[in-house]
């Protein structure tokens, strides 16, 4: 029996704009944003935050180390955040399966399994989330 739907959030739940992204942690740390892109991204750091390589408390300090910055959480989020938009129809079918399943959502970074965790995914717009595993459950 189903009791899960799980929904991948890049480009699901949320249109991803990786440039926004890199061009908001590089004014953060006054890089260009080719340097930012190189030391994280083509490095393939990203890929071990996302795989679980790393727990988030290394994978934020990486991102300091390969930076020269240290970057914050609340920055990491709001990088992500300005780089993310909401696809009304998916989460609207994701709300919609919450009355026979529990949708769920990949999580994307330690980073983001542990703000699961916490509850602190709430700048995600659209949805509350909590994370079980290497994915969050949508709150009922």
């Amino acid at each position: 029996m189903i009791s899960t739907v799980l929904f991948d959030m890049n480009d699901v739940l949320y249109s991803y704009d990786r440039s926004v992204r890199v061009t908001h942690i590089a004014r953060i740390c006054r890089q260009p944003a080719t340097a930012v892109a190189e030391a994280i991204w083509e490095s393939g750091f990203e890929d071990s935050g996302d795989s679980g390589v790393v727990d988030a408390d290394a994978y934020l300090a990486g991102f300091g180390e390969r930076l020269g910055c240290p970057l914050t959480q609340d920055e990491w989020a709001e990088a992500l955040r300005a780089a993310v938009t909401p696809i009304n129809e998916t989460l609207t079918l994701a709300a919609s399966v919450a009355s026979d399943f529990r949708p769920g959502l990949f999580c994307f970074s330690r980073i983001s399994r542990a703000e699961a965790r916490t509850g602190s995914l709430s700048w995600l717009p659209g949805a509350r989330w909590r994370c079980r595993g290497r994915h969050a459950i949508r709150r009922r």
